[in-house]
């Protein structure tokens, strides 16, 4: 899991060099239920994750999609900020963080490792 949450650390990272510097994680369906996945998510990002309240990330996605070709929206973000509702947001924790920070020069370096057996 720890593995996983650095790799969405990279990711938003790469977003930042390039100017596209990610403020906010949103968090739906299962993934949102699981405190220590949240909590691990939130911690080695140092990002904050807003938590939806809709359980159902696929279905939602495809009402979405629907609403806005049936012309019910004039946009996507016009019927995501309709139909998708925060139950909360989370904030990282300060000690962990500063753990999870510490360790991830080392999963960057194992990552330029590896990364060549994966192409």
């Amino acid at each position: 899991m720890e593995g996983v949450a650095f790799g969405v650390r990279r990711t938003l990272a790469d977003f930042a060099e390039n100017g596209c510097a990610v403020k906010s994680l949103k968090v739906i369906g299962g993934a949102a239920k699981s405190a220590l996945w949240t909590s691990l998510i939130c911690d080695i990002t140092n990002v904050p994750l807003e938590l939806m309240q809709e359980s159902d990330a696929c279905a939602l996605g495809a009402a979405v999609i629907a609403a806005v070709g049936a012309g019910a929206f004039a946009g996507y973000r016009e019927a995501t900020d309709a139909m998708v509702h925060r139950a909360r947001i989370q904030q990282p924790e300060s000690e962990r963080a500063s753990y999870y920070a510490a360790k991830y020069g080392r999963f960057c370096s194992l990552w330029d490792y590896m990364s060549p057996f994966y192409r």
